[in-house]
């Protein structure tokens, strides 16, 4: 009595293993890329943020004890200020439009407050009464504010 030992697979069993394989291959290497794309966006978003607010500190430092000379009614895109106690004065904050970044001048002398890979596409100052100021930035399309009352 004969018996039938074939071992191995057919042609089919195979194609249907190799297609399965590739599926899960396939599902494995697009899930892996959405993850790492996620991870590069959401350290993108959080260094906007972390440059924004450390923009918006630098201008609440530049406002406390101070007298604004700039702007002094109206929207102006510069911010200038004499801080009490602090010799090398005027302080000014501006946008450099060459390089859409933040920058702070004092006496004359300056430097970026905002990075190379945030782009400043806005930044304006608007007197409030009775004496203040709205500091306005929109940095990489997201907009941050900071109000700032002076006392006398």
């Amino acid at each position: 009595m004969p018996i039938n030992m074939q071992k191995g697979f057919t042609l089919i069993e195979t194609l249907i293993y190799i297609a399965l394989l590739a599926f899960i291959i396939g599902a494995g290497v697009s899930s892996t890329y959405y993850i790492i794309d996620s991870s590069a966006r959401g350290k993108a978003e959080v260094g906007t943020i972390a440059e924004a607010e450390f923009l918006m500190r630098k201008i609440d430092w530049a406002l406390t004890g101070s007298t604004i000379n700039t702007p002094i009614s109206g929207t102006s895109n510069l911010l200038s200020v004499d801080k009490y106690g602090f010799s090398p004065n005027p302080i000014e904050i501006d946008r450099d439009s060459t390089s859409n970044r933040a920058r702070i001048r004092i006496n004359g002398s300056g430097f970026y407050l905002t990075s190379e890979w945030v782009k400043v596409t806005g930044l304006e100052f608007i007197s409030i009464f009775p004496n203040g100021v709205i500091a306005s930035s929109t940095i990489d399309g997201a907009h941050f504010e900071v109000i700032k009352y002076i006392r006398q």
